[in-house]
């Protein structure tokens, strides 16, 4: 019986905090990933680092829509779909690559959401002389640079697009090859499990 209770307790204080923010729609951007290429300017190595990192934003911000949307019935809020996000960025004549510096509240009015959610990736060292994997989704693998060592660190917000405030931040530390699953485009199932463990719309 006392345990019936807390069970109780629990799944009405997850269901209050996932109701706390009155948000109906969310947006995820795409993921900023933060590397430190050799050589800047137009140097065409950083240049091709620069283009293989605002492809690999494109393709955790797709992961991480699928696996929630995967979870929808278990949300308190609707995820706009990515192409659509991205689509109405670029309509407002912002480059989705740029979303993530952007103020949040034009953001949100742009994208006609109630908060966004951002990711960022860092990055501790690109080599210059690394060869990139430009077709690592073809190849089934998940290594989203060159660089020798594969830890990094992944964080994710959520934005309150009235109030431009910080609502939740979730860090971890993350290994590259445990990111992506290539064959559904979802996240790393134990990487989703832990963000799904904190995420704030989770009824």
């Amino acid at each position: 019986m006392k345990y019936c209770c807390c069970t109780i307790l629990l799944l009405l204080s997850l269901f209050a905090q996932a109701q706390q923010y009155n948000h109906h729609t969310i947006a995820i951007l795409p993921f900023r990933i933060i590397g430190t290429p050799a050589s800047p300017g137009n140097d065409s190595a950083f240049q091709q680092v620069r283009e293989y990192e605002n492809q690999q934003g494109i393709l955790l911000q797709t992961g991480l829509f699928n696996s929630l949307q995967q979870d929808s019935a278990l949300l308190a809020v609707t995820i706009q779909d990515y192409r659509i996000t991205d689509s109405l960025l670029r309509r407002a004549r912002i480059d989705p690559r740029e979303a993530y510096w952007q103020d949040k509240t034009m953001i949100c009015k742009w994208l006609k959401v109630d908060a966004v959610v951002t990711g960022i990736l860092q990055h501790t060292k690109v080599s210059g002389r690394a060869r990139l994997e430009s077709d690592v989704v073809g190849k089934g693998q998940s290594k989203l640079t060159a660089d020798r060592s594969s830890k990094r660190v992944l964080e994710l917000k959520i934005f309150d697009g009235p109030e431009n405030l910080e609502l939740w931040h979730f860090s971890d530390d993350v290994l590259l090859q445990q990111l992506i699953d290539v064959n559904t485009l979802q996240l790393d199932r134990s990487l989703y499990k832990h963000i799904r463990k904190q995420f704030p719309y989770v009824l």
